[in-house]
Protein backbone atom coordinates (compact mmCIF):
# COMPACT_ATOMS: atom_id res chain seq x y z
CA UNK A 1 0.00 0.00 0.00
CA UNK A 2 1.32 3.42 -0.92
CA UNK A 3 1.98 6.09 1.72
CA UNK A 4 -0.60 8.90 1.76
CA UNK A 5 0.26 12.12 -0.01
CA UNK A 6 0.37 15.19 2.20
CA UNK A 7 -0.71 18.70 1.32
CA UNK A 8 1.39 20.95 -0.89
CA UNK A 9 4.40 22.40 0.95
CA UNK A 10 3.78 25.89 -0.44
CA UNK A 11 0.34 25.86 1.23
CA UNK A 12 1.72 25.04 4.69
CA UNK A 13 1.07 27.94 7.10
CA UNK A 14 4.52 27.81 8.73
CA UNK A 15 6.23 27.77 5.34
CA UNK A 16 4.18 30.76 4.18
CA UNK A 17 4.98 32.62 7.41
CA UNK A 18 8.72 31.98 7.07
CA UNK A 19 8.69 33.04 3.42
CA UNK A 20 6.94 36.30 4.36
CA UNK A 21 9.28 36.82 7.33
CA UNK A 22 12.35 36.31 5.14
CA UNK A 23 11.06 38.69 2.48
CA UNK A 24 10.01 41.38 4.96
CA UNK A 25 13.40 41.28 6.68
CA UNK A 26 15.46 40.80 3.51
CA UNK A 27 16.97 37.70 5.09
CA UNK A 28 19.92 36.21 3.18
CA UNK A 29 18.75 32.92 1.72
CA UNK A 30 15.15 34.07 1.18
CA UNK A 31 15.43 33.52 -2.56
CA UNK A 32 17.01 30.10 -2.10
CA UNK A 33 14.25 29.12 0.32
CA UNK A 34 11.59 30.22 -2.18
CA UNK A 35 13.37 28.19 -4.88
CA UNK A 36 13.47 25.16 -2.59
CA UNK A 37 9.73 25.41 -1.92
CA UNK A 38 9.12 25.79 -5.66
CA UNK A 39 11.30 22.76 -6.44
CA UNK A 40 9.46 20.64 -3.86
CA UNK A 41 6.19 21.81 -5.45
CA UNK A 42 7.44 20.60 -8.83
CA UNK A 43 8.32 17.24 -7.29
CA UNK A 44 4.87 17.06 -5.71
CA UNK A 45 3.31 17.70 -9.14
CA UNK A 46 5.48 15.06 -10.79
CA UNK A 47 4.45 12.59 -8.12
CA UNK A 48 0.79 13.36 -8.77
CA UNK A 49 1.39 12.82 -12.50
CA UNK A 50 3.08 9.48 -11.79
CA UNK A 51 0.10 8.35 -9.70
CA UNK A 52 -2.18 9.28 -12.62
CA UNK A 53 0.00 7.30 -15.02
CA UNK A 54 -0.14 4.32 -12.68
CA UNK A 55 -3.95 4.49 -12.59
CA UNK A 56 -4.05 4.61 -16.40
CA UNK A 57 -1.68 1.68 -16.61
CA UNK A 58 -3.85 -0.35 -14.23
CA UNK A 59 -6.91 0.44 -16.34
CA UNK A 60 -5.10 -0.68 -19.50
CA UNK A 61 -4.00 -3.82 -17.68
CA UNK A 62 -7.63 -4.65 -16.83
CA UNK A 63 -8.60 -4.20 -20.49
CA UNK A 64 -5.72 -6.30 -21.84
CA UNK A 65 -6.89 -9.47 -23.59
CA UNK A 66 -3.61 -11.35 -23.47
CA UNK A 67 -2.86 -13.10 -20.20
CA UNK A 68 0.91 -12.81 -20.78
CA UNK A 69 0.60 -9.09 -21.55
CA UNK A 70 -1.47 -8.62 -18.41
CA UNK A 71 1.20 -10.40 -16.33
CA UNK A 72 3.96 -8.17 -17.74
CA UNK A 73 1.85 -5.05 -17.11
CA UNK A 74 1.14 -6.20 -13.56
CA UNK A 75 4.87 -6.50 -12.84
CA UNK A 76 5.43 -3.05 -14.32
CA UNK A 77 2.62 -1.63 -12.20
CA UNK A 78 4.10 -3.16 -9.07
CA UNK A 79 7.53 -1.74 -9.85
CA UNK A 80 6.05 1.67 -10.57
CA UNK A 81 4.01 1.56 -7.35
CA UNK A 82 7.16 0.79 -5.36
CA UNK A 83 9.01 3.68 -7.02
CA UNK A 84 6.12 6.07 -6.35
CA UNK A 85 5.89 4.93 -2.76
CA UNK A 86 9.63 5.43 -2.25
CA UNK A 87 9.51 8.85 -3.90
CA UNK A 88 6.50 9.89 -1.80
CA UNK A 89 8.22 8.73 1.39
CA UNK A 90 11.40 10.67 0.59
CA UNK A 91 9.45 13.75 -0.42
CA UNK A 92 7.36 13.61 2.76
CA UNK A 93 10.54 13.27 4.85
CA UNK A 94 11.99 16.34 3.16
CA UNK A 95 8.75 18.27 3.64
CA UNK A 96 8.67 17.27 7.32
CA UNK A 97 12.23 18.58 7.79
CA UNK A 98 11.38 21.85 6.06
CA UNK A 99 8.19 22.36 8.08
CA UNK A 100 10.01 21.48 11.31
CA UNK A 101 12.75 23.97 10.43
CA UNK A 102 10.10 26.62 9.75
CA UNK A 103 8.46 25.93 13.10
CA UNK A 104 11.82 26.31 14.83
CA UNK A 105 12.59 29.55 12.99
CA UNK A 106 9.18 31.00 13.88
CA UNK A 107 9.55 29.97 17.52
CA UNK A 108 13.03 31.46 17.70
CA UNK A 109 11.81 34.63 15.97
CA UNK A 110 9.02 35.03 18.54
CA UNK A 111 11.58 34.74 21.34
CA UNK A 112 14.47 36.77 19.94
CA UNK A 113 12.97 38.91 17.21
CA UNK A 114 14.91 39.84 14.09
CA UNK A 115 18.18 38.67 15.69
CA UNK A 116 16.93 35.11 15.23
CA UNK A 117 17.26 35.55 11.47
CA UNK A 118 20.99 36.28 11.66
CA UNK A 119 23.16 33.37 10.62
CA UNK A 120 20.47 31.05 9.31
CA UNK A 121 22.38 28.75 6.95
CA UNK A 122 21.07 27.62 3.58
CA UNK A 123 19.87 24.93 3.66
CA UNK A 124 18.88 25.53 7.27
CA UNK A 125 16.80 22.37 7.58
CA UNK A 126 19.77 20.08 6.96
CA UNK A 127 21.25 18.21 9.90
CA UNK A 128 24.85 17.35 9.13
CA UNK A 129 28.37 17.68 10.41
CA UNK A 130 28.96 20.77 8.27
CA UNK A 131 27.79 23.27 10.84
CA UNK A 132 24.03 23.12 10.48
CA UNK A 133 21.49 22.09 13.05
CA UNK A 134 17.91 21.06 12.51
CA UNK A 135 16.78 23.93 14.74
CA UNK A 136 17.40 26.45 11.98
CA UNK A 137 20.57 27.99 13.43
CA UNK A 138 24.26 27.59 12.84
CA UNK A 139 26.29 25.90 15.50
CA UNK A 140 28.22 28.41 17.55
CA UNK A 141 31.23 26.75 19.21
CA UNK A 142 31.76 29.78 21.44
CA UNK A 143 28.24 29.62 22.90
Amino acid sequence: MMEQERGQLAENEQVKEVMALFQENKTPGAEEFAQLVSYVGEMENRLTEAVGELKNMRQEMQEAQSHSLRAVMQKSCQAMEESISDMRSRLNDLKDKIVSGCQNILSDFKQRGVDALDGIPVPWFKDDAGGHQGDGRQKHPDK
